[in-house]
């Protein structure tokens, strides 16, 4: 047992953690903390959403550690809810969307650099997302991350090769994908047999993923090298979303819907991947998850992963023109803060260090048993290439993992990437681009419910403080106000 934890910093840590089966590849321990900062009261961890985490790591822990840890859940509505800086812990794990919320009240403080230049950390390990951005508020390491998903494309793998289809580098690619699966003539002796459930491709349209979906779409449009704002205009704080590339890629979402299953407006990520295992699609938008894998020990589905499609061109909002990307390698731009996990130290923490090595030892070595329990995570870090299968559905062949190791390692170490709105007031900012996206999906014109939108983002900001959300909005991109 490691003695008077958090002194997991021991040189013995090694020893044990090697005994305890973990396959993370071998890092040195952490220095040994001063025996006079070991504190018996017990460590105090909040976990917002994630039931599963909150088992998991108490699981770790007893099997580990001789102090006290005391868990507690909670979601995110209940969050918010609260009017007290105080959240009666010294660790909180939480979606990563919810960062500006905690950090514009000063629930959070900055991890540790003790913490984060520890060895045992390996903090040049990790891919660029979860070393960098989303992990950062301003010029600030705000946190640590458990595993942040983007979403992916999934195709049949053997369709695509039947067919002589090359995955689509671009949107405009995609959409002409898209059409030729849903060419019966061209597809006809890959259908599954008559009256069974078939449809060419499925995005996840379900509340709380439509609007993610269209700002997934719309990143590689809205994200210009020259400037900062995307979602917003970072100086007044005037609402972009209804500008030309959110406009354009609405247009192209409503359009792909048209393919789609009636019910799409009913799913999730989890349940879109349901389908394509199920054979009932031929290309989806999702990512895997071994946690929340309900596929059990089914065949292997002949399938493959590709980061999502980008532009060959992209939106200047200063001279309102459409200016080329450059070469094929600056065509894509990663939509972060969309479904991961983040762990943070408490502004009320007494042993702020204590509760930085404590993330420390929960997303370095200990990533592989930790992490891939919640369902909204995936792999993040260089080493967990080898192990990608922990994070995949069992359905998924070797061929399959190894295409989704790849592509999680090309998006998350882009530079060009887009925060999914995570200032304060997220969820209903969101919920407005909801509304828009099931408003296109009835037939109103797209710029219209983007308008729409736009006022109403307008309305939140207003509500909020227009000038403590321009702060915030400056932060979430990575600029000290």
């Amino acid at each position: 047992m490691l003695q008077g934890f958090p002194k997991f910093a021991v040189s013995g840590l090694l020893v044990v953690w090697l005994m305890s089966g973990c396959r993370e590849p071998q890092s040195p321990a952490p220095q040994e903390a001063s025996p006079a900062a070991a504190v018996k009261e017990p460590l105090r961890l909040l976990i917002v959403d994630d039931a599963r985490l909150a088992t998991a790591i108490p699981r770790q822990w007893q099997a580990r550690a001789d102090r006290e840890l005391v868990v507690r859940q909670m979601t995110s509505e209940q969050l918010l809810a609260l009017t007290s800086r105080r959240l009666g812990a010294d660790v909180v794990i939480y979606p990563s969307g919810l960062m500006g919320e905690l950090a514009a009240r000063r629930v959070i403080v900055p991890v540790p650099d003790k913490s984060l230049q520890d060895e045992a950390f390996a903090r040049r390990d990790l891919f660029e997302l979860s070393r960098l951005r989303e992990v950062s508020w301003g010029r600030e390491v705000m946190a640590v991350s458990f595993g942040s998903p983007q979403f992916c494309l999934l195709f049949r793998r053997d369709w695509f090769e039947r067919l002589q289809i090359t995955p689509p580098t671009t949107w405009a690619a995609y959409q002409e994908v898209v059409a030729r699966l849903a060419d019966r003539k061209q597809v006809a002796d890959l259908l599954p047999a008559e009256g069974q459930p078939w449809t060419p491709v499925i995005e996840p349209l379900g509340s709380g993923w439509r609007g993610q979906v269209l700002l997934a779409r719309s990143a590689a449009y809205a994200q210009h090298r020259s400037q900062f704002s995307t979602l917003f205009d970072y100086r007044t704080m005037t609402p972009l979303i209804d500008g030309p590339p959110f406009v354009r890629a609405l247009q192209e979402l409503v359009e792909t819907a048209r393919h789609g299953p009636a019910n799409a407006q009913q799913l999730g990520p989890a349940q879109v991947r349901r389908e394509f295992l199920e054979g009932r699609a031929a290309m989806v938008l999702t990512w895997p998850s071994r946690a929340d894998d309900q596929s059990g020990e089914g065949a292997p589905v002949a399938a493959a992963f590709a980061e999502l499609p980008g532009s060959v061109e992209a939106y200047n909002f200063r001279t309102q023109s459409w200016d080329k990307r450059g070469d094929a390698s600056d065509q894509r731009v990663t939509l972060a803060a969309m479904a991961g996990r983040l762990g943070s130290v408490t502004r009320e923490s007494s042993e702020p260090l204590v509760a930085g090595n404590m993330l420390i030892w929960l997303t370095g070595r200990l990533s592989a048993d930790v992490c891939t329990e919640t369902e909204a995570g995936t792999l993040f870090r260089e080493s967990h290439l080898p192990l990608v299968g922990r994070w995949i559905d069992r359905q998924f062949d070797e061929a399959a993992a190894k295409s989704y190791g790849e592509a999680v390692q090309q998006a998350q170490n882009r530079t060009a990437w887009l925060a999914s709105v995570r200032i304060p007031g997220r969820p209903r900012y969101l919920a407005a681009l909801d509304d828009a996206v099931a408003e296109a999906l009835s037939g109103v014109p797209p710029a219209d419910c983007l308008r729409k939108t736009a006022a109403e983002w307008d309305k939140i900001t207003d509500a909020i403080g227009r000038e403590s959300q321009r702060q915030a909005y400056m932060q979430s991109v990575g600029i000290n106000p």
